[in-house]
């Protein structure tokens, strides 16, 4: 008895397995591509929108130093100027000192002279004066007191000087100064005066200029 075996339909039920496997690798093929594609095309268009942000900062940094620097300049500018303002304003305004020591020194005695001089403030001075007596300190202050160019002055202090010679022993000539005396003087002084003058005028403009 011969049997008969039809191998065709196992065949075909492989073949229709092959040809849905490789359409599913294809369809899984095409999604893959799909996302990466959107994916790339996102990402491009992130990074094309970062760009444009730092060109923005970029933009904003360099407007800000530049407004830092223009600033700074014109700050620079105000200082010089206060400056030389505050300059030209001592200029205009100083102390003529050298008439005042010409007068202080004429008024001196034969052996008295200067140690320090120093301004304490604009109209006031600290002096410290040698002489040989301490007379003469006393006879000192009495001819500033009546100087044209003093409102005051008073005697702080006067020093005996403990006078010794090179080999230690005490020096017994009267030509050698023995007495420091320390002057406080106030000095007649026109600037107050000036600046006073110079500071009403600009606020009687002000004033005229608020009448009209």
């Amino acid at each position: 008895m011969l049997i008969d075996i039809n191998l065709l339909p196992e065949k075909e039920k492989e073949r229709s397995r092959l040809l849905l496997i490789a359409i599913i690798l294809l369809g899984v093929s095409i999604l893959i591509w799909v996302i990466f594609f959107l994916l790339s095309g996102r990402l491009a268009s992130d990074t094309e929108q970062l760009s444009r942000q730092s060109a923005a900062i970029q933009q904003e940094q360099a407007a800000l130093r530049s407004h830092d620097a223009t600033a700074q300049t014109g700050e620079s500018m105000l200082a010089v100027h206060d400056l030389a303002l505050s300059v030209k304003f001592v200029e205009d305004h100083r102390y003529e000192t050298l008439p005042l020591l010409r007068d202080m020194i004429a008024m001196l005695p034969e052996r008295g002279f200067f140690v320090t001089f120093t301004f304490t403030q604009p109209h006031f001075a600290e002096a410290t004066i040698q002489f040989d007596d301490k007379q003469d300190a006393s006879y000192y202050l009495t001819r500033l007191l009546a100087s044209e160019i003093v409102v005051d002055a008073s005697l702080e202090s006067v020093i005996a000087e403990d006078l010794e010679s090179a080999d230690g022993s005490p020096m017994m000539s009267s030509e050698i100064p023995r007495y420091q005396a320390t002057y406080l003087i106030e000095f007649e002084d026109n600037r107050m005066a000036e600046m006073e003058t110079g500071q009403e005028e600009p606020a009687e403009q002000e004033g005229e200029g608020t009448d009209e």
